[in-house]
């Protein structure tokens, strides 16, 4: 299997999990952890790349949060 048969939402999803799991992940360890959540036991600069692009959309989209250089899953107010 190959990262990009996995689908965005999918891949954000891990991400969310694997971060939330944490209470928080250095920035480095965030594709790591996502992508040995989707079943991959190594991770190739591509697919390090891949993730941090959706990592980093989902900061601006507000559903992770930045904190330093941890991030962390945003907290939902309301």
């Amino acid at each position: 299997m190959q990262l990009e048969n996995i689908a965005p939402e999918e891949i954000k999803a891990a991400i969310e999990r694997s971060v939330g799991e944490s209470f928080g992940l250095v920035q480095d360890d965030v594709a790591t952890s996502a992508c040995r959540m989707l079943g991959f036991a190594r991770v190739s600069e591509d697919m390090r790349v891949a993730v941090e692009k959706l990592r980093d959309a989902m900061i601006k989209e507000g559903r992770l949060a930045l904190q330093g250089e941890t991030v962390t899953v945003k907290a939902i107010t309301g």
